[in-house]
C-alpha cells in the first residue's frame, strides 16, 4: 500500500494497540502480549519516520 500512497502523495495507515505497549502488563498481563504490543508500536513509529514527511507549518 505504501508505494501507492507515495505515488498519490496522500494516505494513512492506522495502527491500534493497547496501553500494554508502553506500560507492560495491564488487563491481559502476559509478558508475550506486552512484548508483541510494544513491537507493533515500535514498527508503527519507525514506519512513520521512514515513510512519512514532516508536518507543514
Amino acid at each position: 500500500m505504501a508505494p501507492g500512497m507515495a505515488e498519490r502523495g496522500f494516505g494513512r495507515i492506522v495502527f491500534l494497540s493497547s496501553v500494554s505497549a508502553e506500560r507492560g502488563g495491564g488487563v491481559f498481563g502476559g509478558v508475550a502480549y506486552s512484548a508483541a504490543e510494544a513491537a507493533l508500536l515500535g514498527f508503527a513509529r519507525a514506519l512513520a519516520r521512514e515513510r512519512g514527511r514532516a508536518p507543514r507549518r
